[in-house]
């Protein structure tokens, strides 16, 4: 089964390619007459946005383009479990431990002082 998604949101199928390139042209024909495209340009809008009908995902047809974009319908398993975080580890050892976060602001500035 050969299937197209026409730019205007109808969907057209057909059994093959040339079923499918009539079911385009007469599309083309009834609901877009001011395009008025030739039969070869028609042709090549079938191979190029034609595919193949397949069901996925319990019987939901989704276009090759839309299921590349959504990672070919799955997420990979790393995705689905976030990394645990890390415990934060304080920077700060010694005396400033003890100073907390005003005292190192403080010694921070007497250094850019010069003091």
């Amino acid at each position: 089964m050969r299937a197209l998604d026409c730019d205007c949101g109808q969907h057209l199928e057909a059994a093959d390619d040339e079923k499918l390139f009539d079911e385009t042209q007469k599309h083309m024909n009834r609901d877009h007459p001011e395009m008025r495209l030739s039969a070869e340009r028609v042709r090549e809008i079938v191979t190029q946005k034609a595919y193949h009908k397949r069901d996925i995902l319990a019987g939901i047809d989704i276009p090759p383009r839309a299921a590349a974009y959504m990672g070919a319908g799955g997420m990979p398993p790393s995705s689905a479990t976030p990394e645990p975080r890390q415990k934060r580890q304080d920077s700060v050892q010694g005396d400033e431990e003890h100073e907390g976060k005003k005292g190192l602001v403080d010694k921070i500035k007497d250094k850019l002082r010069g003091q």
